[in-house]
């Protein structure tokens, strides 16, 4: 939904609304699938490999294992569609802003583009394998997320780097348990209470929406999501590890041969694309006079 954000006549408005809606939604459902199931049988002995199916099959109820598998056909379709749809959008935006290759910008290209990639990885890979390296990228994607609400916001970002490093750290601590569980459990309360009180989050753009209860939701969000990433696996980190080294070189060479824009230039696109935005929706860059990126007025 946020990546259709230049799809919206007004995102402002329409774009909060529709992700309340769509989570109000599949919550709604969930717990009432939920409901259906232990409602038939014990939670404990629900089969977790395909646990709608088999419980109605228990049931004597085939006819309802049909309908449940062609939807579950149906929603794999959807979800694939949906994600090369966002990933098409999120190469879209960093090809104009010369962070990609050029013929990224055409929409097709872009879409079979990520449809190939796609296919490519679930060829030649165990999917358990890649589950868990998604995994961990979905969960940095998300941290990154987080971690940019509180520097736009910041008063000091020179400031801020460090306290999310420390939050990571005491994250880290937290998913050890034990003891030092309890020591960084400790820590993360004292260390939000005086991120509340001490540090300064008034001087992002201005919008008519921003997130609610800064900077307490997105550092909790920042911490959650290094939290879960702590427990995954070794083999999750050292694969993530790997193909960051490798998309830092493929980057880096292609700036050199030059496939890709320099840094300067990079700049100078976001820079193009920020006061597009504003002259289409009226509302101020919120980064004061000139374009923070280049400088620019």
């Amino acid at each position: 939904i946020a990546n259709a954000a230049e799809e919206c006549e007004n995102p402002s408005r329409d774009l909060p609304r529709a992700m309340i809606m769509a989570l109000m939604t599949c919550a709604v459902l969930y717990v009432c699938v939920c409901l259906v199931l232990c409602g038939m049988q014990t939670f404990s002995s629900i089969d977790t490999s395909a646990p709608v199916s088999t419980t109605f099959e228990l049931a004597g109820l085939n006819w309802v294992v049909s309908v449940v598998d062609v939807g579950s056909f149906a929603g794999m379709v959807t979800g694939l569609l949906a994600g090369i749809y966002g990933q098409s959008r999120i190469y879209f935006a960093m090809s104009r802003d010369g962070m990609a290759p050029s013929w990224l910008q055409e929409a097709p290209s872009c879409a079979c583009w990520c449809g190939m990639l796609a296919a490519t990885l679930a060829t030649f890979f165990d999917v358990k394998s890649l589950a868990s390296f998604l995994n961990i990228g979905v969960l940095l994607s998300y941290a990154m997320t987080a971690a940019s609400v509180l520097l736009i916001n910041s008063c000091s970002k020179k400031k801020e780097r460090p306290l999310m490093l420390v939050a990571a750290l005491l994250s880290g601590l937290l998913s050890m348990g034990g003891t030092w569980g309890l020591v960084g459990g400790i820590g993360m309360c004292c260390f939000l209470v005086f991120v509340q009180l001490t540090c300064g989050y008034k001087c992002g753009p201005p919008s008519t929406f921003k997130c609610p209860g800064i900077p307490l939701t997105p550092m909790v969000a920042l911490a959650s999501n290094v939290y879960l990433m702590c427990h995954l696996s070794h083999h999750a980190w050292l694969r993530l590890l790997v193909v960051s080294l490798l998309v830092f070189f493929l980057h880096s060479a292609c700036v050199c041969l030059g496939i890709l824009d320099p840094k300067k230039d990079r700049r100078r696109h976001v820079c193009k694309t920020i006061h597009s935005v504003q002259h289409k929706t009226g509302a101020s860059h919120g980064l004061g006079g000139p374009c923070g990126p280049c400088g620019e007025s």
